[in-house]
């Protein structure tokens, strides 16, 4: 916080007993500038910062909102002083900023990207609603928008906690302004100290749509719970935007590739991308797969899936997404690309469950097409067995077969426990 403590040296007096006259002009004219100098640089003003606003009677306030007040670094026009704040008791008056235009925090510098901001709002008068408009300058709010409004219906106080996220500079100042015209609000107790991203978990076996719902459109670090081979093209499909660089959140990266087009032969073509939008699937390969999988400061969005869909003489093929397990058609429609870089129908309802944050393929019935990526044809599309390993069941500690986890616990899979949380 601002440290306003005065200290004080007769250093004009001391000037003119030990120097010349014309010298000491000189140095008055440095030493009065000095102390503007240094607070124009933005000295002072950090983490925790508060202002309760205890001494606003103690300045001239003028309602007029093209006036200007300043008070304790802030930027203030149109107030006037409101003697009931948060903090008012019989024994000490308290003192609120109750404003008609817009008031602006000092620049304050964080040295983290995540920032708590609280403040106490209410109306002046029960008989005039206010709106008003909360503005992060050199940040967002964490649901990924720089302005949050506000509604006032009630004189007594109300505490809002919001949580910020600063841009790369680690500064940022907080401006408050009116929308009622005509009307007042009253702010109070405003503070900003650090705190914490907020993390979710995305679980391939898990139906992960309340999550994405509760989180949509907000700012939030992932971790995946999503189990990947190196050296083969696995399919993807993430709720959030990502770029090649930030895959390397689960491993050394080799190829991200996107469905492009069909060619002759019905041969669906991949190829080389740097970027991949929220909920467009794709192809990745990595050389080696991190044990630990998390995505910082993404932007959820729970919008469905993209399909991204082709044509090639008057037949459409699909690559789908998919965020949570899901039951493929076993009518020859869905397939799926195998660990072994082939693909799959599958055979019966037991072996058409793919686990979340992955794709398939839509084809038109009775068509045998394949997949080129990166320049390379896979074969074509086979009949999975009973026998094939390309998707394992799950089973419960009871022995009951399972197409994928309906419910935390422990479970048997592809041979080995897993912990379902």
């Amino acid at each position: 916080m601002k440290n306003n403590r005065l200290y004080t040296f007769p250093w004009r007096e001391w000037l003119h007993y030990r120097l010349p006259i014309k010298t000491t002009a000189i140095i008055t004219v440095i030493l009065t500038a000095w102390p503007n100098m240094a607070r124009a640089e933005g000295d002072g003003y950090t983490l925790p910062y508060e202002e309760k606003f205890s001494n606003l009677n103690t300045i001239s306030l003028n309602p007029n909102p093209d006036n200007l007040t300043t008070y304790n670094g802030w930027t203030i026009y149109g107030c006037t002083l409101s003697q009931t704040g948060v903090d008012t008791n019989d024994n000490n008056k308290d003192y609120a900023l109750s404003l008609r235009s817009n008031a602006t925090t000092p620049t304050i510098t964080t040295n983290t990207n995540y920032v708590q901001l609280s403040f106490w709002y209410s109306c002046t008068s029960e008989n005039n609603p206010t709106t008003f408009s909360v503005t992060v300058n050199g940040g967002v709010f964490d649901n990924n928008e720089s302005t949050k409004i506000f509604n006032s219906s009630s004189k007594t106080f109300v505490q809002t906690e919001q949580n910020i996220i600063c841009d790369g500079n680690r500064t940022l100042s907080i401006t408050f302004t009116l929308n009622s015209s005509g009307n007042y609000f009253r702010i109070d107790n405003v503070s900003l100290v650090s705190s914490s991203p907020t993390v979710i978990s995305l679980n391939e076996t898990a139906n992960n749509s309340e999550t994405l719902t509760t989180h949509n459109n907000h700012i939030r670090d992932v971790t995946l719970s999503r189990s990947l081979q190196p050296n083969i093209w696995n399919t993807m499909c993430l709720p959030f935007d990502v770029t090649k660089e930030e895959l390397a959140a689960l491993g050394t990266v080799d190829k991200v590739c996107t469905f492009t087009s069909v060619e002759d032969g019905y041969v669906m073509t991949f190829s080389d991308t740097e970027s991949v939008a929220a909920g467009t699937p794709f192809l990745l390969r990595l050389t080696s797969v991190n044990d630990t999988k998390t995505f910082s400061d993404r932007v959820i969005k729970n919008t469905a899936p993209t399909g991204v869909s082709k044509t090639y003489n008057d037949k459409t093929f699909t690559f789908q997404g998919i965020y949570s397990p899901t039951n493929l058609l076993t009518n020859g429609t869905n397939v799926f690309l195998g660990t072994d870089g082939k693909l799959y129908k599958p055979s019966d309802s037991d072996h058409a469950t793919i686990n979340g944050m992955r794709a398939y393929f839509i084809v038109p019935g009775g068509t045998v097409g394949s997949v080129r990526i990166d320049g390379q044809d896979t074969e074509g599309i086979f009949m999975m067995t009973a026998d094939d390993d390309v998707l394992q069941p799950w089973y419960s500690l009871d022995g009951q077969r399972k197409n994928a986890p309906q419910q935390k616990g422990i479970y048997i899979h592809d041979g080995k426990k897993v912990v379902v949380k």
